[in-house]
C-alpha cells in the first residue's frame, strides 16, 4: 500500500470522523472505499458511452438491415402506419 496524504474541508473531515466513530473503520479505510466506488461508478459510465462513430455504425448496419436507404423490401410509409398502429394500440388497447 502507498501513504497519500491529502488536505480535506474541516466539514468533510468532520462527517468522516462521525462516519469512522460509527462504523468502527478507521478513515483511511473510508476514504479506499470511497475512492474504490468512483473508480467503479466511472468505468461503469465510461463502458456504457458510445462514440460518435459507433452511433454511426449501428445506425448504418440498421439501414443494410433494412435493405439500404429506400432499397429492398423496406416500405418507409407501410413502416410508419405500422408504428402508428403499435402506438395506437398501447395507447388506445386494441
Amino acid at each position: 500500500m502507498h501513504r497519500t496524504q491529502i488536505y480535506l474541508p474541516e466539514d468533510l473531515r468532520r462527517e468522516l470522523a462521525k462516519i469512522s466513530a460509527s462504523t468502527g473503520e478507521s478513515l483511511s479505510e473510508l476514504l479506499r472505499k470511497g475512492a474504490k466506488q468512483m473508480i467503479e461508478q466511472f468505468a461503469k459510465l465510461k463502458k456504457q458511452k458510445k462514440t460518435a462513430r459507433q452511433e454511426l455504425d449501428e445506425i448504418f448496419a440498421e439501414i443494410d438491415r433494412r435493405g439500404g436507404v429506400w432499397g429492398g423490401d423496406y416500405d418507409p410509409i407501410a413502416e410508419r402506419a405500422a408504428e402508428q398502429r403499435r402506438r395506437d394500440e398501447r395507447f388506445y388497447g386494441k
